[in-house]
């Protein structure tokens, strides 16, 4: 209906009737804009970019693992440029190991953070990556450097191991507090779908305890798991 609309109330004696082809006024929705680095630069801290496109100039070595919400995840930073500029672009997840220094790709649905006072952009758990033509304006060689630090290496027995099932939901990717693995359909806690069992994603993560010169634990997210085919190896550790 036009106007600002009103209130209806029904009883009990109400008839409510099917009406087909009611027509209406809708808009379409905004299309994913695609902006510069140095527009990204200029937003606040987390505000969403529908899309970035830029070129792959450096992937960092090493992931980090970090918990949220009771699950650990896996993050890994990289570094993109177009002719403005470059910014610091933090991988989540699946989106881990999907790059390729060199090469163009155009980002969508990132969000804005600020880390020790400078802003990045990170992937969300509605983001894209699509592979795109080389940008006018670059140079052929990639002149980045970065100081990363020393990477540490640990060695030594695994003396112990607890691995955490998770479970997220493939509609809205809200991780479950609880979860009857016995049942047959379970009620999503953010979007509140009962579904089936299989319209949750399961994850795995593990902590291991090494004991070499001294005692200490390591996380392994899912991802890691998952990537280099450790699923298994787990399962065996625990059942000897």
């Amino acid at each position: 209906a036009q106007g600002e609309g009103f209130e209806i109330y029904c009883r009990k004696d109400t008839q409510v009737l099917v009406v087909e082809r009611l027509p209406f006024s809708f808009k379409e929705p905004p299309e994913k804009a695609v902006v510069s680095i140095n527009e990204v630069k200029a937003m606040a801290p987390k505000q969403q970019v529908r899309a970035v496109v830029g070129r792959v100039v450096h992937v960092s070595d090493v992931t980090e693992t970090v918990e949220c919400r009771g699950t650990c995840m896996e993050t890994q930073a990289c570094y993109i440029e177009d002719s403005g500029g470059n910014i610091k672009l933090q991988l989540w997840d699946k989106l881990i190991g999907r790059v390729v220094v060199g090469q163009t790709y155009k980002w969508s649905n990132l969000s804005t953070r600020m880390f020790g006072g400078k802003l990045y952009v990170t992937t969300t758990r509605h983001s894209e990556i699509e592979l795109m033509d080389p940008l006018p304006g670059l140079k052929k060689e990639i002149d980045f450097h970065i100081d990363e630090g020393e990477v540490k290496i640990s060695e030594g027995k695994i003396t112990s191991v607890e691995v955490v099932v998770s479970r997220r939901c493939c509609r809205c990717q809200a991780w479950q507090e609880e979860f009857e693995a016995k049942a047959k359909f379970h009620r999503c806690v953010r979007c509140k779908r009962l579904q089936i069992l299989q319209m949750y994603e399961s994850t795995v993560s593990a902590s291991l305890t090494l004991s070499g010169k001294a005692e200490e634990e390591l996380m392994v997210p899912n991802t890691v798991v998952k990537r280099y085919d450790l699923y298994m190896y787990v399962i065996v550790i625990i059942i000897v």
